[in-house]
């Protein structure tokens, strides 16, 4: 094991730090502003992953599994896999209970994005994300291997999140993060005009407003997921 140990800690965070984190990564890493349907996709898909960022571990937004070529943090905590269709508990040090682990918030929404939209293995579910295809994400996802919950809760648990969070997010202004290594795409008239205080906290006000009706049973899909493509992940590291 390449990486670094550190203990396990719940990172739990707002509804509000983490749309805007999720915003500011994808600047970061694309270069580029977000589509209001794309980010509501992403944040949706996480926020499920992580009960609503109550079970968020180290800032870790999507439960990434930390492979035997992983060099940057880790941690571990007890969870289960679903394995020939039964739910088997593993315990540390097993290295199932390996998860990456992040010291901040940016840097775990960063590299989360990252590992989304980098990777050959997820390049159908990332195109999905983009062209604001929520059903067509989870699906390639499911595909992909990224969870082995059944695909009906976990879809109409992501696409009512979808619907939540969409409304919101359509009424930003963000925060400006662009930098000259990653140049967003913004107007020139407003490239250098901060965001007020009151813009941003009208934001903060309308995300604190989200409420959403628990259709299903958000922890229960989100304990059933599993990273079973470890292998695969292990080996386009080392490719």
């Amino acid at each position: 094991m390449k990486a670094t140990l550190i203990p396990d800690k719940l990172t739990q965070m707002s509804k509000e730090d983490a749309v805007i984190a999720f915003y500011q990564a994808y600047c970061q890493v694309v270069g580029d502003e977000p589509k209001d349907k794309a980010l509501a996709i992403l944040v949706a898909q996480s926020c499920l992953e992580t009960g609503w960022w109550k079970s968020i571990h180290n800032f870790n937004f999507g439960n990434i599994k930390a492979g035997s070529s992983y060099e940057g943090y880790y941690c571990q905590y007890r969870c289960n896999e679903i394995i020939n269709g039964h739910v088997e508990w593993f315990d540390p040090p097993h290295p199932q209970t390996n998860f990456r682990a992040y010291l901040s918030a940016g840097a775990g929404a960063t590299e989360h994005m990252a590992f989304l939209s980098k990777r050959a293995h997820y390049a159908k579910a990332w195109a999905a994300a983009l062209s604001g295809d929520p059903t067509a994400y989870v699906k390639e996802l499911k595909a992909a291997g990224y969870f082995t919950a059944s695909l009906d809760p976990y879809l109409k648990a992501v696409v009512s999140l979808v619907n939540t969070f969409l409304p919101v997010i359509e009424k930003k202004p963000w925060p400006p993060v662009c930098d000259a290594a990653h140049p967003c795409n913004v107007d020139d008239s407003t490239a250098n005009s901060p965001t007020s205080d009151a813009d941003l906290s009208t934001l903060l006000q309308t995300i604190q407003s989200l409420q959403i009706p628990l259709e299903v049973d958000w922890d229960a899909i989100r304990k059933e997921r599993d990273q079973a493509v470890e292998d695969e992940m292990d080996q386009e590291d080392e490719g």
